[in-house]
């Protein structure tokens, strides 16, 4: 089996794995220039330098490398370098997404999984305590009231249920519903 390399820069890819991908750029060839990318997101920096094939410019990224990258959305930009000139060529967005092989149970986790859980450990802690607010020493703390909490939890359990459906492959988040009319 023949792995076929895209002649793009990728829009997706998976950390763990090993990514790869050609450019043929007639203004800079490889022959001449060197072509480097940098990925760039809030928590993380790539840089990568395609090596020569001829006059085409051959990116391939380790699979070891991608395993330490941050899942999330990275701004892309490539430079074709020459000497003392530089010319940036192109530039785009990148998703990395987990690698689910080395990923743990909290890494799973979505912001609302995260949240919902959180603010079912506050109901449950709370239903021991009966005061919202108290003052002592001059000093006075105020709880999140139950109806608050119940609020929350409710729009939580409602964002998470949506990501569970479009994560198993139902889009708009909504159930589907089947009708079957027959005779009476």
């Amino acid at each position: 089996m023949t792995i076929e390399i895209p002649d793009t820069e990728p829009t997706l890819v998976y950390a763990g794995t090993t990514v790869a991908w050609t450019k043929d750029l007639t203004d800079y060839p490889a022959s001449t220039y060197t072509l480097t990318y940098y990925w760039v997101n809030t928590t993380q920096r790539h840089v990568i330098t395609a090596s020569a094939s001829g006059d085409t410019h051959s990116v391939s990224v380790a699979a070891a490398t991608t395993a330490l990258w941050t899942a999330g959305k990275y701004q892309w930009a490539s430079y074709a370098v020459s000497g003392a000139t530089k010319y940036r060529v192109e530039s785009g967005l990148v998703e990395v997404k987990l690698d689910l092989q080395a990923a743990s149970e909290a890494s799973l986790r979505t912001h609302a999984r995260t949240v919902l859980e959180a603010i079912e450990a506050v109901i449950e802690r709370r239903a021991t305590k009966d005061q919202e607010s108290m003052a002592i020493a001059g000093r006075s703390l105020q709880r999140t009231p139950i109806a608050e909490l119940l609020k929350f939890r409710d729009i939580y359990k409602a964002e998470v249920a949506r990501e569970e459906a479009a994560a198993a492959g139902n889009r708009n988040g909504m159930r589907r519903l089947y009708l079957r009319f027959g005779r009476a």
